[in-house]
């Protein structure tokens, strides 16, 4: 039996934006249904379901805007090694106790 490696979450993020700059409609329905869009992808992958307390946000980048997406505040100290983590793009260890509860969290063992 050859099981499929699931994506980590950048690469599912990755999925989702080329999906949406390939495909007008699912493009609309992105910034539209943020929520049920990112579910009805998860279930292709997983079927894990998103925390009904969690909220998906979606924003369109306009030609003339730089967006930083900065990372949840860290709830404790952090050490040099996550400083590092964090400095170089990585996406923090969910069960380290380095970020309260980031949303990509338990939706799929490989993120975390």
């Amino acid at each position: 039996m050859n099981e499929q490696k699931k994506p980590t979450w950048k690469e599912f993020e990755a999925q989702l934006i080329a999906k949406a700059v390939t495909d007008e409609t699912f493009r609309r329905e992105l910034i539209q249904n943020p929520k049920k869009v990112v579910q009805q992808e998860i279930d292709k992958e997983s079927g894990v379901k998103l925390p009904a307390e969690l909220e998906v946000k979606v924003i369109e980048q306009p030609a003339s805007t730089l967006v930083i997406v900065l990372p949840c505040i860290p709830v404790e100290t952090l050490s040099h090694d996550e400083l590092d983590q964090v400095a170089g793009g990585s996406v923090p260890n969910c069960n380290s106790g380095f970020a309260k509860n980031p949303p990509y969290c338990g939706l799929n063992p490989a993120w975390g």
